[in-house]
């Protein structure tokens, strides 16, 4: 029998939790020590994205969605707080709510919209982070985590809107509710430290099976016998040029039925052999001389699951992102990105009868430009090539338009650093 913990009634009661893993200094003492520090002791910060888009042909069929997601964060400095030394808290808020365009008009897999998910208001991340070292020595974070925050995950990637820019589908296919990322977490401890000045490694434990996979929008983290741990690593290397290389490993410790035919005897169930291996990288193709923060940028990104379990078995992904490339828009980006996901061999001949197509491409063309300090605006033009790999669907065409309101706050309220989402 299942056990389920319900946080409905009491959403603080993980935050408690927290703070019960470290001995509490005096609060007067943190007091004292953050007054003469430039630095915030906390942030807030409040995000509207909105989405509107437009389905001009293929796929299920043409029409309009719009999306929203409203989100609030808090950060804490619990040292120069609390006088918790080397601890900070992290609390994030989100609502998300609108009309689905991936699954009610375009049909593709990957998703055209990385805020697309069902209607919630949901506690998205709630963690404790420990610091063992000043500056780049280990720590270690416990609480609802997202595993695309700090896995595969590329600056320059983050641009574009498709879902397949923010984590590689070949792994956001996988679980039984998904892995820990957007929209639903789950409890897990991830291990950081850097080894030498431009080398880090990280390693995390997450319960397998984010929030009820039969009530998606609940608020229950669900435990249950034999849905096991995700774990995942990732070494990476920092540069200037090459501005960051990683390569990263996952596997599910639960057994998974493998999706070929059923034999007479029933389902097939293995255990450990549900992972899969990604790698990306990312660098400054060219630097303007006269601004250092304008010029080209480039990323690539590959990755695989074991098509024994998974559906897609690869994944690839480039793009480049201008940064200032016209005259006074100096902070506006244009850029260009290819992703591209596989069916299994698998899968192909188990439903060799649906003749499905080998693979999904998408090309999205995007422009964001801050028009004031509260408001950007960012569109997207995106070409799916076999939508979700069905050969009954026509090449899709969406037209994107997103706009993001933001407001942050500090306290001490003199500061001058403000948190940036």
């Amino acid at each position: 029998m299942s056990a389920v913990a319900k946080f409905d009634t009491c959403p603080w009661s993980p935050l408690l939790a927290l703070l019960m893993l470290f001995p509490c200094a005096s609060f007067a003492q943190g007091l004292d020590s953050f007054a003469a520090e430039d630095e915030p002791v906390a942030t807030v910060d409040a995000v509207y994205i909105g989405d509107v888009w437009r389905n001009e042909q293929g796929g299920l069929r043409t029409g309009t969605a719009y999306l929203g997601n409203a989100e609030v964060a808090v950060a804490i400095d619990g040292e120069r707080l609390l006088g918790i030394e080397g601890t900070s808290f992290y609390l994030d808020v989100q609502s998300i709510h609108g009309q689905s365009v991936s699954s009610r008009l375009v049909g593709d897999a990957q998703g055209v919209s990385n805020i697309e998910a069902d209607n919630q208001l949901r506690l998205y991340e709630l963690w404790v982070e420990r610091r063992f070292a000043r500056h780049a020595g280990p720590s270690l974070r416990f609480g609802l985590y997202d595993l695309n925050s700090e896995f595969d995950v590329l600056e320059t990637a983050g641009l574009f809107l498709n879902g397949a820019s923010g984590v590689g589908p070949q792994l956001a296919q996988t679980g039984l509710n998904g892995p820990s990322i957007f929209p639903v977490t789950s409890l897990g401890m991830r291990l950081q430290w850097s080894f030498a000045p431009k080398w880090s490694g990280r390693f995390a434990l997450m319960d397998a099976v984010p929030g009820d996979p039969e009530h998606p929008t609940s608020h229950r983290m669900h435990f249950g016998n034999g849905e096991g741990v995700l774990a995942a690593t990732e070494v990476a290397r920092a540069g200037d040029r090459l501005t960051k290389v990683a390569v990263g490993a996952w596997t599910y410790t639960a057994r998974f039925e493998e999706i070929a035919e059923i034999p007479e005897n029933g389902p097939q169930r293995r255990r450990w052999g549900n992972r899969g291996v990604y790698a990306i990288a990312e660098g400054r193709v060219y630097v303007e001389p006269e601004n250092p923060g304008q010029g080209l940028n480039a990323f690539v990104r590959a990755g695989t699951a074991d098509e024994r379990f998974n559906r897609f078995a690869d994944f690839l992904g480039a793009g480049v992102v201008y940064t200032g490339a016209f005259p006074g828009r100096d902070e506006d980006q244009i850029g260009l990105a290819v992703a591209s996901v596989g069916n299994g061999d698998v899968y192909r001949k188990t439903f060799a009868g649906l003749a499905p197509d080998s693979r999904e491409t998408t090309v999205e063309l995007t422009y964001r430009s801050a028009v004031t300090e509260w408001l950007t605006l960012q569109a997207s033009l995106q070409h799916v090539s076999n939508p979700d790999t069905d050969p009954g669907l026509r090449d899709a065409m969406a037209f994107g338009l997103r706009f993001e309101l933001s407001k942050g706050w500090s306290w001490p309220p003199s500061s001058r650093h403000r948190f940036r989402l």
